[in-house]
């Protein structure tokens, strides 16, 4: 190998090495957004054709949790705080009241249908962190977290495939054609036993407060609710499977806009 040629090949590696040195501070800079909430959290009331008002969300409204994950609840969406039966608000508050506001929207975002393409569990665990970031008290996020855990939606997400391969065999084309959401919503339950429940966990919380992985453990130790089982596909194609394809980046723009 000739000294010019070495020379060059050791300047493009110089190069190369200081290139690296000055990106990866910047991207890390870039990853490291600070946990806390973002935008400004602005409603106007939706009268629905059966005469109930749901909220909607009139700016792009978002959160950074504590891992630098970013959430969102697009304006747009339309809630009502549902996913905790409105028989137990006398016991932990409205949703929409007080400082546990901010974290429902964001909480209520994922949890509305055509959003359910994050993990169900990772959608109730942030929304008792955000709860905690904006100031509730640790006995009212764990009793609202158990709420959420016990009468929240769950759902699962299967990839469509175009084919289905048999023994020995390989499709033709791997690529996923579309998503299906396995979800489970509350069915029918006994209220008056729900609420003894609901107050039993109250009073341990109130006596002593279990860490936060031992709520999942204990509303797993009640007899179970039962379930009402649904589908829904979406097209992978679709701006919707975007986010099915990429659960948790937030996108500059909306997919295909």
């Amino acid at each position: 190998m000739s000294n010019e040629s070495y020379l060059t090949r050791r300047r493009v590696l110089s190069a190369a090495l200081t290139t690296c040195a000055t990106a990866v501070p910047a991207a890390r800079a870039l990853a490291q957004t600070p946990q806390g909430f973002i935008g400004d959290l602005l409603f106007r009331p939706a009268e629905q054709p059966n005469g109930t008002v749901l909220f909607e969300v009139t700016k792009d409204f978002g959160y950074v949790d504590s891992t630098g994950i970013r959430w969102q609840a697009k304006a747009g969406v339309q809630t009502d705080g549902a996913s905790i039966p409105r028989i137990f608000w006398p016991i932990i508050g409205h949703p929409y009241e007080g400082l546990y506001l901010k974290a429902a929207v964001i909480h209520d975002y994922y949890c509305t249908t055509e959003n359910r393409y994050r993990k169900w569990e990772n959608v109730h665990r942030v929304f008792y962190e955000a709860m905690q970031f904006n100031g509730v008290g640790a006995i009212k996020a764990a009793l609202m977290y158990f709420a959420v855990w016990r009468f929240g939606p769950r759902w699962d997400i299967a990839e469509l495939k175009p084919c289905t391969p048999g023994p020995n065999e390989f499709c033709a084309s791997a690529q996923v054609a579309g998503y299906r959401v396995f979800s489970e919503g509350v069915g029918a339950f006994d209220e008056k036993a729900e609420e003894a429940r609901l107050r039993d966990f109250q009073r341990l919380a109130e006596t002593k407060l279990p860490p936060l992985d031992q709520i999942p453990e204990i509303e797993a130790r009640l007899p179970p609710i039962a379930r009402v089982r649904t589908t829904r596909d979406v097209d992978a194609k679709s701006d919707q499977g975007w986010y099915f394809r990429n659960p948790y980046r937030m996108p500059i723009a909306v997919p295909g806009k």
